[in-house]
């Protein structure tokens, strides 16, 4: 048995994410939220919806005095313990997506605000995505999408340095699904939809990642005109 938290940090991540498999959340959810606070992360229980959208503000002016080059050198040298922190944090969003979707806003802004006082990984890739996901679905002023927009694009860049089939899925779904579609052509974010769909799948991640890259991919390749009878093959 591990005698400190630092050893038992694989064993809890795979118990999470087995539970999150089948569809055990609520017990996943406690569990998660259980570790991030032995790492020093309380998590509440709920947010006040005031409370929320200063979080969100704030986290945006942070990001804005940043440039992007700013954002890319952050460094990637974080210890494991830290490592972990943002591997919770990032399963603890997936889970509440079903669980407490209005957590998941709050959830983004903490991995944003831990990985620029941390460092990155590439959890925190998810989490910048994430975050841009949430400003394009809530603003309606065009200088926010360009800002989300922004944000989530350097997250790409951000995410080549870790070149992981882990996260991608992911980070496709939040960024091909909800920001790229203000800047790419649809036809496009179709195709890294797919890609998140096929990765996903051959993770293992069919009932979560996977299915939700495939939901999206549905929604955005009708958008781009895909040619029904094709699609209908696909989907099938």
């Amino acid at each position: 048995e591990g005698r400190c938290l630092e050893d038992k940090l694989d064993a809890y991540y795979l118990y999470v994410t087995i539970l999150h498999v089948c569809e055990e959340s609520d017990e996943a959810y406690i569990t998660c939220r259980e570790v991030l606070s032995q790492l020093n992360q309380i998590i509440p229980e709920s947010i006040d919806t005031r409370k929320l959208i200063a979080m969100i503000k704030e986290t945006g002016d942070m990001l804005g005095i940043m440039s992007d080059d700013d954002l890319l050198v952050l460094t990637q040298e974080l210890e494991m313990c830290r490592v972990f922190t943002l591997k919770f944090y990032t399963l603890l969003t997936c889970i509440a997506y079903w669980k407490k979707p209005e957590m998941m806003p709050f959830l983004a802004c903490r991995i944003i605000r831990f990985s620029l006082k941390h460092g990155v990984c590439q959890d925190s890739v998810f989490g910048f995505v994430l975050y841009a996901s949430v400003l394009c679905q809530q603003c309606r002023l065009p200088l926010g999408i360009q800002e989300a927009c922004r944000v989530g694009k350097v997250a790409m860049s951000l995410m080549k340095r870790f070149d992981s089939p882990e996260i991608m899925p992911k980070v496709n779904f939040a960024y091909y699904g909800f920001v790229a579609v203000h800047t790419l052509p649809l036809q496009i974010c179709a195709d890294h939809l797919r890609k998140g769909f096929e990765v996903g799948m051959s993770a293992g991640e069919s009932a979560t990642f996977a299915f939700y890259n495939s939901i999206h991919l549905i929604r955005v390749a009708l958008l781009g005109g895909e040619n029904l009878p094709t699609l209908l093959k696909e989907t099938d």
